[in-house]
């Protein structure tokens, strides 16, 4: 834990502790500023009474992900795929290095490796056409119908009507 330095967020978090641990501030209030609960507060006074600043300073820092993916595996996927599924998309991809080459990566691990390296480009995303709103009219009702359909409206005449309607 050598060499690590407190982030602002740490250093404001070793104040309000310090303050609970010499009793000057309450759990409860403590809990409250930092957006914590209470059992998070007494874990880190624990912490600090143990272990001093270092018992603050996140334990996360400097280790790699759990999806870390070393640079030798990222060249010999990237190479396959150019090689033998230059022309396959990052599903199919996958499936072939799944298959033939037991490589188990995600599907969105070779999508990302093969747009980096130009093998694929995305597709774009259509944009919505937006429909622009009618004006509201001035009373309740006065909206105007309209039939334009061509058919014969009575049975006695021949004539085709259009009708319009005001509701």
């Amino acid at each position: 834990m050598e060499g690590l330095f407190m982030s602002d967020k740490e250093i404001s978090r070793l104040e309000i502790i310090q303050k609970v641990c010499n009793k000057a501030l309450t759990q409860k209030h403590a809990a409250k500023i930092l957006g914590i609960c209470k059992r998070q507060i007494i874990r880190l006074c624990k912490n600090f009474r143990k272990y001093g600043r270092i018992g603050l300073i996140s334990k996360k820092r400097g280790v790699k992900s759990n999806n870390y993916i070393s640079e030798e595996i990222k060249e010999e996927l990237i190479s396959i795929i150019k090689e033998k599924y230059y022309d396959f998309g990052p599903v199919l991809a996958h499936e072939k290095l799944i298959e033939l080459h037991k490589f188990q990566i995600s599907i969105t691990t070779i999508r990302n490796l093969m747009i980096k390296n130009n093998i694929w480009t995305p597709h774009k995303i259509k944009k919505m056409n937006i429909h622009q709103m009618r004006p509201r009219r001035s009373r309740e009702g006065e909206l105007v119908q309209i039939d334009g359909s061509p058919h014969v409206r009575c049975r006695r005449k021949k004539k085709k009507n259009v009708a319009g309607l005001a509701a």
